[in-house]
């Protein structure tokens, strides 16, 4: 069992007051990380969707019936969740959880939104040469994997319009695969904002 850090250390540490941690869960996250008090030299802040229990006392009450709640919180090196704010949501007194998110009582941690974005997939839609056009610049199995997805032929894409750009841009990387890295570098090197600042976070195309 993991030893988990006493929270007012923390606190102290990371010079944030508990109070101050609520509705600001991404950036403490990333406090966290950097103040290297979890002795954990692969842990990384990340963001996403809060799927789980929120109580009618969270100052997040207001979202209860909504599908999510954007948020953010920390994989640890064994691939386990530690979010130092569920007791934001909770409406409890101020504690450090440590999830395993690979068991089916946690399915609450959706980082990058991906899952729902993959249950939510759309076709690409069809190339508009009346709006902006770009170069595709991708390596050729890159560039082979991409058409399949979007359903285009190779031999006779070069470019993609506005809006194809907008959808491969918020494609979820396990659609992606292994080519993700090299798509979202790419949409990134033409506007970053085409794609979701969750995934920007995810493949460090934002700090």
């Amino acid at each position: 069992m993991r030893k988990l850090p006493d929270m007012v250390k923390v606190a102290e540490k990371i010079e944030t007051p508990l109070e101050q941690w609520k509705g600001n869960c991404y950036t403490i996250a990333c406090k966290i990380v950097k103040s290297g008090i979890l002795s954990d030299n692969d842990a990384r802040a990340v963001y996403g969707r809060y799927l789980g229990y929120i109580s009618r006392g969270s100052m997040f009450a207001t979202r209860k019936h909504l599908p999510f709640c954007p948020h953010g919180w920390i994989i640890l090196c064994d691939q386990t969740v530690l979010d130092p704010t569920r007791w934001v949501f909770e409406a409890l007194k101020p504690y450090m959880a440590h999830i395993n998110i690979n068991t089916d009582k946690y399915i609450d941690y959706d980082e990058g939104g991906n899952r729902w974005r993959e249950a939510n997939i759309r076709p690409c839609p069809v190339f508009d040469e009346s709006e902006k056009t770009f170069n595709i610049d991708l390596g050729e199995d890159c560039l082979q994997h991409l058409m399949h997805l979007m359903n285009c032929s190779l031999e006779l894409t070069e470019s993609v319009s506005v809006n194809q750009l907008f959808w491969i841009g918020n494609l979820p990387p396990s659609v992606l695969g292994d080519y993700a890295n090299d798509v979202f570098q790419w949409v990134a090197s033409i506007d970053s904002s085409f794609i979701p600042i969750d995934n920007q976070i995810m493949f460090g195309l934002k700090s």
